[in-house]
């Protein structure tokens, strides 16, 4: 009677990702209904999609026949070749053929990748084949930066504080993204403050944050703090994430603070429209800050100015600054031949209206 076989390929996973193993298991039995019938010189031959994956040979392991029943004639990348000397109907259970096959980095996007066995024998030159098919997959990384301020739109002020956060996802499941570096550079004008969780280097000198991770299967979030430097613009940062085999460009994301610029207005009477020689005049000079949702609500560094005209002196003892505490401000006189002729009030932080009234006598 004539050796009939039945023939089975499985792979243990039907989604590895590109650059990982896949574990295979051929079962083959001879069916033929007679325990007297022996199928003699069977070959058993594997072989493999060659441009996407590649066996690896020491993995080959043959259980369910005895040692001396079987050669491993050929085992090379493409696939393999075993040549078993007979195989009876009477043998319970099915020859097992366990082996590995690297699925190549390159097969990043492949949907299928189709491997094919077959079986035949002296007594039966026809040919059994059954194939598996398995898919490649890859991690496909996604990086969101968002900022939160304590302002509406996304803005902000000198000396605010900012809430960044970064979000790293792997988006496809049963991935491992390997050697992922993620970066984020900050511009001029903020500076980070505190401790931020997983940051693992900060080049101060080139005001970068970047973090390492040896893998990623399934996301990572970042967070930090930092401070508004700058007095106005819109300031820009953008992050980065990349990981080592499959990514060729990074994904970035952005994300805008916009400093709002204060708005200062100034208003200067006098008690007394024309004077006589000699006479006193008293000034009131009153400066005061937009309170506006589209303006900062302080000035950094407000410089309220007043230069006399010819032949007019300023009374030192008359010059009074309200709305201000003392300490809280410089005031610089002008003098010319022993006479002030004019002031400079700086005010560091200026959040509230500041008055300030002296007198001023003339030749």
């Amino acid at each position: 009677k004539i050796p009939e076989f039945q023939l089975s390929k499985t792979a243990e996973q039907k989604d590895v990702q590109a650059g990982e193993l896949a574990h295979y298991t051929v079962n083959v039995k001879q069916i033929s209904g007679d325990a007297t019938t022996v199928a003699k010189n069977v070959i058993l031959k594997d072989t493999l999609d060659t441009d996407k994956v590649e066996l690896v040979k020491d993995s080959i392991v043959v259980d369910g026949t005895s040692a001396d029943n079987y050669t491993i004639e050929e085992a090379n990348e493409k696939g393999f070749k075993i040549v078993f000397k007979q195989i009876t109907d009477a043998e319970k259970d099915s020859i097992v053929v366990k082996y590995d096959a690297k699925v190549k980095t390159d097969a990043r996007n492949s949907t299928e990748l189709n491997n094919t066995v077959s079986v035949t024998a002296e007594n039966n030159p026809s040919i059994v084949t059954t194939n598996e098919k398995i898919n490649s997959i890859i991690p496909d990384l996604d990086i969101v930066k968002t900022v939160i301020t304590t302002r509406a739109n996304n803005s902000a002020v000198v000396g605010d504080k900012l809430d960044y956060t970064l979000e790293v996802k792997n988006k496809v499941t049963g991935t491992t993204a390997k050697g992922v570096v993620i970066k984020d550079k900050l511009p001029e004008g903020i500076k980070l403050v505190g401790d931020a969780n997983a940051i693992v280097n900060y080049d101060e000198s080139t005001r970068e944050i970047k973090v390492e991770v040896p893998t990623l299967s399934d996301g990572l979030k970042i967070t930090y703090k930092a401070e508004v430097t700058a007095l106005t613009g819109a300031l820009e940062n953008t992050a980065s994430v990349i990981d080592k085999d499959f990514m060729e460009f990074p994904k970035t994301s952005s994300a805008v603070v916009n400093v709002l610029p204060a708005r200062l207005n100034i208003e200067k009477t006098v008690d007394k429209a024309q004077i006589i020689k000699s006479e006193v005049l008293n000034y009131t000079v009153k400066a005061s800050i937009v309170k506006d949702k589209t303006v900062a609500d302080k000035a950094i560094n407000a410089v309220i100015a007043d230069t006399l005209p010819a032949n007019a002196e300023l009374v030192e003892d008359t010059f009074k600054v309200n709305g201000l505490e003392k300490g809280s401000y410089t005031l610089d006189f002008e003098k010319k031949d022993g006479k002030i002729v004019g002031f400079k009030l700086t005010v560091p932080e200026m959040t509230e209206d500041v008055t300030i009234t002296y007198s001023m006598k003339t030749d």
